[in-house]
């Protein structure tokens, strides 16, 4: 509670909900989602928590917040909210970021057809705004779900199967090639090419192509070095 206190302290305009959402993001990458739970509540205390725009910022984090504790449908039905009420600006980058969030949440619980409908969502905006970074998001969430029906399949194998599973490989490939191309520097364009990276470690594995896949999860492994992102190195990609 005295971390709780102390930031509450300054907490009383909306540069400072933005300081204290980098301290939930913080807390939920080190799992203490408790404390991100009482720091999310606090900011419900703050009159500019009122303002639209800021109480989307809360809600897309506390979507992330159930998505690590794998409640799902809380999460997807805070976002589809979200999303009307942002009524698909193609001037607000909350649309994109809502929309990515979505796709990986129904590709989560194998809603393939939502997943891509969201992720083709977060490409159209983000081209909309010329958002390098928000592009090579929508390329690796196309990647990401055609990549997973190609490894569900896999391990599932019926004759019938074959040509959707070459699809999907053949297609995860595509959208790899694409967010290779447009990948942007910085922390955050070097952290989605290392997801990227670590997809194609798991599309190589089962083409049994495994110096390939040796070489791209060493690859991925280098940036989540760099970026000091330990869960992604315990993972071991």
């Amino acid at each position: 509670m005295i971390v709780f206190n102390a930031t509450f302290s300054f907490s009383q305009n909306s540069s400072n909900i933005d300081s204290l959402l980098n301290i939930i993001e913080l807390r939920i990458e080190q799992e203490d989602n408790q404390l991100a739970i009482v720091l999310i509540d606090s900011i419900k205390m703050i009159p500019e928590y009122a303002f639209v725009s800021e109480k989307l910022k809360v809600d897309f984090i506390l979507a992330r917040l159930y998505n690590t504790q794998n409640e799902h449908e809380k999460a997807l039905k805070i976002l589809l909210n979200g999303l009307t009420i942002i009524n698909g600006d193609a001037s607000s980058k909350f649309t994109a970021d809502y929309a990515y969030e979505l796709g990986s949440g129904f590709s989560r619980i194998k809603g393939y057809s939502n997943a891509f409908k969201y992720f083709r969502l977060v490409l159209s905006n983000s081209l909309e705004r010329n958002d390098s970074l928000g592009i090579s998001k929508g390329y690796l969430g196309l990647e990401s779900a055609h990549l997973h029906q190609y490894n569900g399949m896999n391990r599932v194998l019926i004759e019938s199967d074959s040509v959707s599973l070459k699809i999907h490989g053949d297609s995860s490939i595509y959208y790899y090639d694409k967010a290779i191309l447009i990948s942007p520097n910085g922390k955050l364009g070097q952290k989605y090419l290392a997801d990227v990276y670590a997809n194609l470690v798991v599309y190589n594995f089962y083409e049994e192509n495994h110096e390939i896949a040796e070489k791209y999860c060493f690859k991925s492994l280098n940036i989540y070095q760099i970026n000091k992102d330990t869960i992604k190195m315990m993972e071991g990609v």
